[in-house]
């Protein structure tokens, strides 16, 4: 019996290679990084904490001239270090499980229509 199995279970099969035959090996586990990631990011805080002094440096040159153009580079920079997490939408639904209304559909605009505003007509004046 192997381990984490309990009697009367039925053991799990792995996955076969169509090319040997052979069990297929389990990999990694869900949400641990592969080497080159982790090497990749200790690279990169190596190269900032060697570098930082110099970074600051050159950035408060850069910021002399345009601030912005200053935070757009550490921004950028940073990405690399700890990259953004993927964005997500979310749905509300309603009790019988059908999407509702998002801001901004016919319901939202009859409402501004009651108090007389004219979002077509706004957008018209606007350009």
């Amino acid at each position: 019996m192997a381990d984490g199995e309990k009697i009367g279970e039925k053991p799990k099969s792995r996955a076969v290679s169509p090319i040997n035959g052979q069990p297929v090996p389990e990999g990694r586990p869900k949400g641990v990084p592969n080497k080159s990631t982790i090497q990749f990011r200790e690279a990169c805080t190596n190269f900032i904490n060697y570098a930082a002094p110099d970074m600051v440096k050159w950035l408060e040159e850069i910021a002399k001239n345009d601030k912005g153009k200053a935070l757009d580079h550490v921004y950028k920079f940073a990405q690399f270090c700890h990259p953004l997490l993927a964005r997500t939408e979310q749905q509300a639904l309603d009790r019988h499980g059908k999407p509702t209304d998002p801001v901004g559909t016919e319901t939202d605009l009859a409402i501004l229509k009651r108090y007389g505003i004219d979002l077509k007509k706004m957008e018209k004046d606007e350009k």
